[in-house]
């Protein structure tokens, strides 16, 4: 009897409370098929007025849940923007390359070959260097290279004029150059550009001319074409820039041994600020002759050359 009527209660729980229970659940969010209670818009997914899918759907949502992210430099949503947000800054000046006034593309000045309109070293003239001009009252003439060169000689006010004759490390003249009287004879010295003490260019000229270095020297024999030639009835050598067509002439002026001029009408010799390295006696020179050829050689420091500055 008792097993009976536990049999009778057991049926009457699985006809009538299981199907309570069944309706009894919490309702799903058709759009992300979450619980009506976990679901972050209550069954109520607002449209994403940009791309028009649903927000927070579980297929086919918008992926910036209505909000879509916009290009900070152009304003335009980030898939609209051509660079999906992340515009490319040109690499010489810094600025966005449609700012650019390069495009991204900046050209290399001709004279000096640094970038035009760059961020750091610039070309300081745009490109455009102004082909000549003066520096402490004494003119130069621009040729494409990192100096700019005179246009004449230490001691000298045309361009035909020898000037003055200074045994290398001395900045005055006088009338016998040998080793007895030289200062810088057979003494261990560094490159003297730009030293007032020892630089023929910066003690007569003063502001920043200077001797050449033996580098710069060299810069003016690759980038220039050379001709022999006589101007106003002085002989020398002309030197045209491969960069710009601007020319230089310098007087074969030779050089002074004790108390004679040697070579004046034949060949130049001009002295650089470098000294020779295997040699203490000697330092560098530009050379040119009247058959053409050209060069930078080392001669005895004691000699009298002629000075032809430079300033940058």
């Amino acid at each position: 009897m008792k097993a009976k009527s536990f049999l009778t209660l057991l049926s009457f729980c699985l006809l009538f409370l299981l199907p309570l229970s069944l309706c009894a659940q919490e309702p799903v969010c058709g759009k992300c098929l979450k619980k009506k209670s976990n679901c972050p818009y209550r069954c109520n997914h607002p449209t994403c007025s940009t791309c028009g899918k649903v927000c927070g759907a579980k297929n086919n949502a918008c992926p910036y849940g209505g909000k879509h992210p916009k290009c900070s430099v152009c304003g335009k949503l980030k898939e609209n923007c051509a660079y999906k947000g992340n515009h490319p800054k040109c690499n010489t000046c810094g600025e966005l390359r449609e700012i650019c006034s390069y495009g991204g593309h900046h050209p290399t000045c001709s004279s000096c070959g640094k970038f035009c309109g760059a961020k750091m070293n610039p070309c300081p003239y745009g490109g455009k260097h102004p082909t000549s001009g003066t520096h402490a009252g004494r003119e130069w003439v621009d040729l494409g290279l990192s100096v700019k060169w005179a246009t004449c000689n230490v001691g000298a006010n045309t361009p035909e004029e020898y000037g003055n004759y200074y045994a290398w490390g001395e900045t005055s003249t006088k009338s016998r150059y040998d080793e007895d009287n030289c200062k810088t004879w057979e003494r261990s010295m560094s490159d003297i550009r730009g030293n007032s003490s020892y630089d023929a260019a910066r003690a007569n000229w003063g502001g920043s001319w200077r001797l050449p270095s033996e580098a710069e020297c060299k810069e003016l024999l690759n980038n220039c074409t050379r001709q022999w030639t006589t101007q106003n009835g002085v002989k020398g050598m002309l030197f045209t820039s491969k960069r710009n067509g601007n020319s230089i002439f310098f007087p074969a002026a030779g050089w002074r041994g004790g108390t004679s001029t040697c070579r004046a009408g034949v060949g130049g010799y001009y002295w650089s600020s470098t000294p020779y390295e295997s040699n203490a006696p000697g330092a560098y020179s530009l050379c040119f002759s009247s058959g053409g050829s050209a060069g930078t050689v080392w001669y005895d420091r004691f000699n009298g050359l002629p000075v032809r500055p430079v300033v940058e």
